[in-house]
């Protein structure tokens, strides 16, 4: 085991158990992808509620502000994190071309 995993490992218990509310043995049981994808979910939840309550900020503050924002402004971002990227149309359009060969190959795998 090398030094950079035991320090992501000591890292990664920490988070599991303490922000993801894992238990022991459900953490000792996940692969490094899964816990990965845990923790993106984790961090994706977070952001929404940010989001969620900068939107609510600005309703709030909508009748005694002339300044118009948006809640990504309010937060600092250039767009909100958990929309959709919208200037990645081609790798959108490369992904969506493999998901329809893979499902007219498994249509064809079935036949």
């Amino acid at each position: 085991m090398s030094w950079a995993f035991r320090t992501w490992l000591a890292w990664a218990e920490q988070f599991g158990l303490g922000e993801l509310q894992l238990l022991p043995h459900q953490f000792w049981r996940l692969t490094p992808r899964e816990f990965d994808l845990l923790r993106a979910g984790f961090h994706r939840r977070e952001d929404r509620a940010w989001e969620k309550l900068a939107t609510l900020g600005l309703w709030v503050l909508a009748p005694y502000s002339k300044k118009q924002m948006t809640p990504a402004e309010l937060l600092g971002r250039s767009r909100l994190h958990t929309l959709p990227s919208s200037g990645d149309e081609a790798k959108d359009d490369a992904a969506f071309e493999r998901a329809k060969q893979l499902a007219v190959a498994l249509k064809w795998a079935k036949e």
